[in-house]
């Protein structure tokens, strides 16, 4: 027993007649009628009679027709299933861009998304929780291709004078992010390293404590809401790079493409 023996069974029992049935299955007569006689002989009996009006199921007809249209169902919902995983994407990171360029990603495509610094990002995508990740590095096992840097900006100074800031409370960036990496290499060339008083992993939380006068911030120019003071040319900027595993599924090179030309 096969399923298209049971596909060609049910349409003939439905439609009452093999020329329809064939025509619903978009197959000739005479295979329609080859299959379910070859699932009649499978079975020991008779499951169709047919007259010269057409065919109806039999008692044992009736009882296989229920039974076949539930198997018939559930592979439909399997396939369904299978299909909608093919397409699945999980991207974990975080970047400027990143949400208008998963908007306008192919249709067929299905995203999920999760906010995470970046070593959450590697964990995710070391043990199967994300698909693509963009972190601030490349990472051993991973393929890594690099995005478009992002200039760091000052906030509530007014200059890109680092070397000032020396004695003022300093906010950055969450660590573990690309956006804190940068801004520690940043304050090298000033001559020291500051102890943050504050750190942020939300644009709109250090902005804020920026506003309130708490701190003098370094942070990426996106979150800068077009403020801020530039560093000088040559300064680092927030370096990023998109993740995946070695065997991507075709979902995954299509969606990493496409976040390559977006936002590389």
């Amino acid at each position: 027993m096969d399923l298209k023996q049971l596909e060609c069974f049910v349409a003939v029992a439905r439609h009452e007649h093999f020329t329809r049935a064939a025509e619903a299955l978009h197959l000739t007569q005479s295979a329609v009628s080859q299959h379910v006689l070859r699932l009649e002989a499978e079975l020991g009996v008779r499951l169709l009679e047919r007259t010269s009006r057409g065919a109806t199921p039999t008692p044992a007809g009736v009882e296989l027709l229920a039974r076949a249209e539930t198997i018939l169902a559930d592979v439909r919902r399997a396939r369904s299933a299978v299909g909608a995983a093919a397409t699945a994407v999980r991207v974990a990171g975080a970047a400027p861009g990143l949400a208008a360029a998963l908007a306008a990603a192919p249709d067929a495509l299905r995203i999920g998304f999760v906010e995470a610094a970046a070593d959450e990002v590697l964990r995710r995508l070391r043990d199967g929780r994300a698909d693509l990740g963009i972190a601030g590095r490349p990472a051993d096992g991973l393929v890594a291709g690099p995005l478009r840097p992002e200039p760091l900006v000052v906030l509530g100074a007014p200059d890109g004078d680092l070397g000032g800031l020396r004695d003022r409370p300093v906010l950055l960036p969450a660590a573990g992010t690309a956006a804190r990496y940068a801004a520690l290499a940043a304050f090298a060339p000033a001559g020291f390293s500051p102890v943050p008083r504050f750190e942020a992993a939300d644009p709109a939380t250090a902005r804020a404590i920026v506003g309130a006068g708490l701190a003098v911030g370094l942070v990426p120019a996106s979150w800068a809401d077009g403020e801020g003071a530039a560093l000088p040319d040559g300064s680092p900027a927030v370096q990023r790079v998109l993740l995946h595993r070695a065997d991507p599924a075709p979902a995954v090179v299509l969606l990493a493409a496409h976040l390559r030309a977006a936002l590389g």
